[in-house]
């Protein structure tokens, strides 16, 4: 997999889109993928390649966790997965790929708060959920992070790394879990305008 990260507006994307079918047809790469590039440059540079019978993006991959970004949040160059990419992976079958998953041990250590973007009463009301669900299934909370997110709708394949080989055995034994439908619904619909709106009444 070859990435085209971050977007670079001032080259035109037909040579950009030429230059990685070129890649692809020489046999140095397998395939192309997109990161930190916004949906609609995604799907301009898919349109541009189906004109020209180039290959197309296959994969992107954005910072994605389970709680979601604060509105108006600034990662700088990176973007995160919205609703709008989604859509557009479902219906042109680009598989989503997330990094920045645990956010660095916020999920678990002590000596490490949740980043201001993602802090508030949806990223509170959201913990005490993926806490509760973690505890149902004999699980840790990283790894519920991961079995919700491969279990998605569009599945977002995780980028796990750690500096111990512990840490690595933990995040792999998150394939063996399965969340329960019930469960899913309850991580997806955690600290939502309208649960907040009946924990208000």
């Amino acid at each position: 997999m070859y990435y085209a990260h971050r977007d670079d507006t001032a080259t035109p994307l037909e040579e950009t889109m030429e230059a990685f079918d070129r890649l692809i047809k020489t046999g140095k790469v397998r395939a192309i993928g997109a990161s930190n590039l916004r949906v609609w440059r995604i799907a301009e540079a898919n349109i541009v390649r189906q004109f020209r019978g180039w290959s197309q993006y296959c994969a992107v991959e954005q910072r994605h966790t389970y709680l979601h970004p604060r509105h108006g949040a600034d990662f700088g160059p990176q973007i995160c997965i919205n609703d709008d990419l989604k859509d557009y992976s479902r219906s042109h079958n680009i598989s989503l790929i997330g990094y920045s998953i645990l956010l660095q041990g916020a999920y678990t250590r002590e000596d490490r708060k949740v980043p201001a973007q993602y802090a508030g009463y949806e990223a509170d009301e959201r913990l005490k959920t993926l806490k509760a669900v973690a505890q149902e299934v004999g699980a840790t909370v990283n790894q519920v992070i991961i079995a919700w997110m491969l279990q998605s709708n569009p599945p977002v394949v995780p980028i796990v790394g750690g500096s111990r080989p512990e840490q690595l055995s933990e995040n792999l034994a998150a394939l063996g879990i399965t969340l329960a439908a019930d469960q899913m619904t309850r991580l997806d619909m955690a600290g939502s305008p309208e649960i907040k709106q009946a924990w208000l009444r």
